[in-house]
Order: C-alpha cells, then structure tokens, then sequence
C-alpha cells in the first residue's frame, strides 16, 4: 500500500474516534480513495468501511436507548435532565477555588477548583454528573471543566502567581487528541502548574496516565495527584502504578483521627510509603485543630479543608493570620521533636530564614562575623539560638525574630566581639535574652521593637548573669526595647557587676521589670555599676524582691548619670528605687522628670541604704512616694549621702510609722535654688546654699522650701 493510501486512511479513523459525522466523513474518503486501485488497499477500505457501518449503528441504538430512557423518566427528572442540558450547551458552569495550604509554612500553594452552576440552576456537581452520565454527556462535563479552568487560569494568573491549579478529570471521558492539541495549543505553557486529579476508585487505563502526563511541545509537564486515597483498594499496586506526584488522603480517614488508632496508623503508613517513593502526602476535609496538629505531627505535606479555608469564587491570597500561625507553630513543634541540634554557619551578607531552617532541623545559628540579616516570624516561636563568633566585628540585624533558648541563652555574644544588632519590627527573645560578656561590646539600634523574656534562675536579660561581670552595652533606637525578668537572682540589663563596662541608654523608650530574690531592672548584683541615660530616653522600670534595685546595685557601688525620663517602682523587704542598697551612690538627675514609688519594709528613693554617696538634682522635677516601716526619701539609711537640689522641683511624701524624708541626719540636704516639698514629714533639716538652715512655709500635711 503506498504511504498515501495510509495516511488517507489514518486520518479517516481518528476523525471516526474523534466523535466526527460517519456518512460525511465515508463519502469523502470513499471518493479520495477510489484514486487508489490496488487491490490490497481496496479490501482494507471495505474492511473499514464495514466497520465504521458497525459503528454507525451502535450509536444509533445507544441514541435510541437515551431517547427511550428520558421517556420513562419522570417530569421532575425531564426537568432537571432538561437543565443539565442547557448547562452544558451554554457552557454555563462556573467554579470556586479552594485553597491548598503548605502543612510546614501555613501559605497557600495551590488550588482545587470545584464545578459550581451559574444561570439560576441549583443543582450539586454530584447531581450534574448523575444525570449527565445517564444523558451519554460526561464527556462534554471533562472538556467544559479542563476548557474552562485552563482559560480562567490563563487570564488570571496575576493572582495565581506560582501556584498551582488542581483539576478533576474522569476516567474514561479524558478529552481525546483532537480536544487535547487544541488545549495544549492554547494552554500549554501553563501545563507546569496544572494537577490533574484520578479517583482511586475508578480504573484509569494505562492511555489515559500516559495521555494524562504529556507534555506539551515546549516541555511544559502536569502532574498527578490520587484522589479520595483510602476509599478504593488502596493498595500499594496501584500507587506503584499511578505513580502520582500527590497521594490525597479522603477525608473520612482525617476526620476526628486524633481519636482513632487505625486511621492514625493507615496515614502514618502512607506518609512513610510517599517519603520513600519521592511522592507528597495532602491530608483533604481538615476540618478541627486538633486534626490539623495530628497531620503535622505525622508528616503531611499539604492539607486542605474548610478549617483552612473555605472554596470561593475569589482567589484567595492567604488563610487567616491566626490559623497559618497553628501551622507554623505546629509544623516547627513537629521539627524540634527530631532534632539532631543541627548547627547553621551564617556567612557575611547573608540573610537567613530562621523558619525555613528551622523546619530543616538546624537548632543553632553560628554568625561568623561581617553583616548578617536574621528573619523571622512574629507570632511564631522557634525553638533556637544564635551564637556570634569570637573576635568578631559583627553587624547583626534582627527582622521579627522570635526565639527560644530552650537550653542556653538565647542569644550569646563571643568573646573580645563588637556587635551592632539593629532591630527591625516585633522582634521577642524567650527563656533568657542577650548574652554580653565581659570583654566584648553590644550597640543596638533600629526602630523596631525588641521585647525579652526570662524566666531561669540566674537568667539574663540584656548583658550577663547576677554572678558575672557583664561587657559595654549601647542603645541608640528609635523603637523599644521590653524586658521581663523572672527567677531567683535576675537583672534586667546588665549583670554581676561592671568591671570598667558601662551601660548607655542614649536613646529608646525602655519598659524594665525584674521579679526575683534579688532584682535589678538596670545595674548589677553583687558589684559596681556605671550607667549613663540620655536626654532621650524614656524608661519604666519595676523591680520587685527581697532585696531589689530600680536603677543602680544591690551590693556593690553605682556610679548614675541620668538626662532622660524615669519613672520607677519598687516592692520588697529592702528597697532602692535609684542608687545602691548596700554600697556608695553617686547619682546625677538632670533636666528632666524623675518619679520613683516604693512599697517596701526598708528602703529610700533615691540614695544608699546602708552607705555613703552624693545625689545631685539640676533643674529636675523630682517626686518621690514611699510607703513601708523604714522608708526614707532620698539621701542615705545609715550614713552619710548628701542632697544638693540646683533649681527644679523636689516633692517627697512618705507614709510611714516615722517618715523620713531625707534620711540619715548625718547627710545633708541643700537648697541652692529651686523648692522642695516634704508631704507628712515636718521634721526636716534643709539648708541653702551658704550652709544656713532654711525656714520651711508650711502647707497642708507638710512643709516647702524655696529659693
């Protein structure tokens, strides 16, 4: 037969399979090949023909058989029958679009699209593909569906993005080659992003897999997914053959799995064959928290259900903040429990994801010098440190981290290292904050908001522990900086003691509380303490304990420069709000306004409980409350501190057995220009500043002294 002959032949069958009109198409390749006289090509033409007569009838009796069926249905399904039909000829579907969520980072990765009807007809996809079946049509329901997603896709993938589109399609019905190349030809470039869904329940022939996976001319691919996994034979068999990308877990096997122990145990066992097979795992119907943190927990991949989201006509961008915040606690909770405390060495120029490392298991950051960028996620704790090498220059900045040391410190500065952190939006450090040891520097800046949290014995806020010298730390922000420190020796910022370090508060609104045996919200413990805060600066501090400081030290001496705003509270047996309990104070208050409130058994305001010191006010609004058995103002409990008051305003008031404004009588309180108030303490020795006793003019409930 010459090739012609052939090819003549060929393109009369597929038009045939195609679904084309058999009289036309036979009398057109009757005459074209009646050109041809050979004999082998004329049997195999009446061959052929003879066969497509076959055909020609068979289609016939099943028009015949619809036709006698529709007439025993009743008037309500001649009805709907009716509807269905008008459904498909005006191609009147239409279709919402489920979210597809990422089970590790809580964003949405993809899409299921599901038939909705337009036109006034309330009628279920499940209903359609009945009557549809029944009418000989679901091959017209497979070409509408894959036709029209494809085209809506297309026109909007601004909003798709890099997502991808899942589509059910119909064993059996899968569009023929015709239909196909006219999709490829149109939409093929998208192929990548397309999923096509095969239901486990139904057999899917090796054609159709093979039809199903073909890539269009320029390489583009669509994948497969296993739909209603669970509900068929669920065997291994099949998996092995459908080779899908994405096993679809039904949603009878997710619903309430967290209480059921073969269901748990059927998803485990899948999750582990599809890790193994390079295949991914989506959990359908999530519908409950407590499903969604069982899925994770086990592994899978993807989930969807109305819990994430809901179908909808419009594309969905993101699942809400609070539910993509489960996820991603979950999903990192799901790391951490198999962790091998894997180490990340962050690299000069660098910017790291702390979520995506965590979800790989790293445990640690390692930053080895240079500029290095921290990123994370606000509302989502992850479970990790970071360590800055020693002899380092270190330019460090954070962006909404918010971590967890759940065994060291969350943060710890090398040795002999000078780092610059910059912070940059809600950024939270848990269990213990900023390691500075003695040595080394720390600047911080930026306008965001840094908030620490500590909650060890012996923890550290910014700087180092009660029992150790603490290294120079900085801040020069626009933001804020929030510390929280609970335990049993705790200091907000700062340590042990200074040993020639200082602390500068140049700049930032800072909000201090230490809870503890002995508390410091700024200073140190057991040693000396130079602090310096600036015009500025803002700072709410709190210290509550047995033996607590607002500002200054327990033990040791403090050396105090203060321009900015304070406002201080205190609470415990022995109490200082700004000063030492037990050593030397040298404190300046300048320019600005100052308020410290105590409740305590024993404690000043300002000044040494138990040693010696100078407190100088210049141009100050200063106000002191304080209530206890031995409460004292400001100056010193025991021995000589001097108060000097250049201009301003000084008010103390003091509720006590025997108040005592300015304490000890051995320490001397002079007015070089300015007033003093003293609220129910009328015993008071103030003089000017030739060293003459001053004549107070009395008030209710006490006396003032002015220049």
């Amino acid at each position: 037969m010459e090739s012609t002959e052939l090819l003549l032949l060929t393109e009369f069958i597929e038009r045939i399979n195609n679904g084309a009109d058999i009289k036309e198409l036979t009398e057109r390749y009757n005459e074209m090949l009646r050109n041809y006289g050979s004999r082998e090509s004329l049997r195999l033409k009446d061959s052929i023909l003879t066969l497509v007569r076959e055909l020609d009838e068979l289609r016939a009796r099943v028009k015949a058989s619809v036709a006698d069926s529709e007439d025993k249905l009743s008037d309500l399904e001649k009805q709907e029958l009716s509807k269905v039909r008008g459904l498909m000829d005006n191609n009147l579907f239409t279709y919402h679009f489920q979210p597809i969520v990422d089970a590790s980072t809580g964003n949405i990765c993809a899409y299921e699209a599901l038939m909705r009807t337009g036109g006034g007809i309330s009628m279920t996809p499940l209903d359609i593909l009945e009557i549809a079946k029944n009418a000989n049509r679901l091959y017209d329901i497979e070409k509408a569906t894959i036709f029209n997603v494809l085209k809506f896709y297309s026109e909007n993938i601004d909003k798709f993005g890099d997502r991808k589109i899942f589509i059910n399609t119909l064993p059996g019905y899968y569009l023929n080659d015709e239909d196909r190349n006219e999709a490829v030809e149109k939409y093929g470039k998208y192929l990548d992003s397309v999923v096509f869904e095969v239901t486990e329940s139904d057999t899917v022939t090796d054609d159709e897999l093979e039809k199903l996976r073909r890539p269009a001319p320029g390489g583009q691919q669509p994948s497969v997914a296993v739909d209603d996994y669970g509900t068929g034979h669920s065997n291994i068999v099949n998996l092995l053959r459908y080779a899908p990308q994405i096993i679809k877990i039904d949603h009878y096997l997710i619903s309430n799995i967290q209480d059921d122990s073969n269901k748990q145990m059927f998803v485990k066992n899948t999750i582990e064959f599809a890790a193994m097979n390079n295949m991914k795992v989506l959990a359908e119907g999530v519908e409950t928290y407590e499903e969604l943190k069982k899925v994770i927990e086990y592994g899978v991949d993807y989930v969807q259900g109305y819990y994430t989201a809901h179908p909808d006509a419009e594309i969905m961008q993101q699942i809400p903040n609070n539910i993509r915040n489960e996820i991603l606690s979950e999903s990192i909770k799901a790391a951490s429990f198999d962790s091998d405390n894997l180490v990340y060495n962050a690299k000069a120029g660098e910017t790291v994801n702390l979520l995506d490392i965590a979800l790989k298991k790293y445990t640690v950051v390692n930053v080895l010098g240079g500029k290095v960028r921290l990123v994370g996620e606000p509302d989502n704790v992850i479970d990790m440190i970071v360590k800055v090498a020693d002899d380092k220059k270190t330019e460090l900045t954070f962006e909404n981290v918010n971590l967890r040391g759940t065994l060291e410190t969350t943060v710890q500065l090398g040795k002999n290292t000078e780092t610059a952190l910059y912070i940059l939006g809600e950024c939270t450090l848990n269990k213990d904050g900023i390691y500075v040891p003695a040595g080394s520097r720390l600047t911080v800046s930026g306008d965001g908001n840094l908030h620490i949290i500590t909650s060890r014995n012996l923890s550290v806020g910014i700087g180092s522990n009660c029992n150790e010298p603490h290294g120079d730390i900085s801040f020069d922000m626009t933001g804020s900086v929030k510390i929280v420190a609970n335990g049993d020796k705790v200091v907000g910022i700062g340590g042990g003691r200074c040993d020639g370090s200082r602390i500068r508060l140049l700049n930032g609104n800072f909000d201090i509380s230490a809870k503890a045996i002995h508390a410091v919200a700024i200073g140190s413990d057991i040693g000396d303490t130079d602090i310096y805060i600036g015009r500025t600066a803002k700072c709410k501090l709190k210290s509550d304990g047995n033996d607590s400081v607002g500002l200054g030290s327990i033990s040791g001496n403090s050396e105090i420069l203060c321009r900015g705003k304070l406002e201080i509270t205190g609470d415990g047996e022995k109490t200082v709000g700004i000063g030492s309990l037990n050593g030397t104070t040298m404190t300046n208050l300048l320019s600005n306004d100052f308020t410290v409130a105590l409740h305590s058994y024993c404690g000043i305001g300002i000044g040494s409980l138990t040693g010696t010191g100078e407190i100088k006010l210049e141009d100050a609004k200063t106000e002191i409350y304080a209530e206890g058995t031995q409460i004292n103002g400001i100056g010193g409990g025991e021995d000589k501190v001097g108060v000097n008051v250049y201009g301003g305003d000084l008010k103390v008031e003091i509720l006590a057995g025997i108040p005592r404004s300015f304490g000890a009588q051995k320490g001397k309180t002079i007015l070089h220009y300015g007033s003093i108030t003293c609220l129910h303490d009328t015993d008071v020795t103030v003089l000017d500043e030739h060293r003459e006793r001053m004549k107070p003019r009395r008030i209710e409930n006490g006396i003032v002294f002015e220049v």
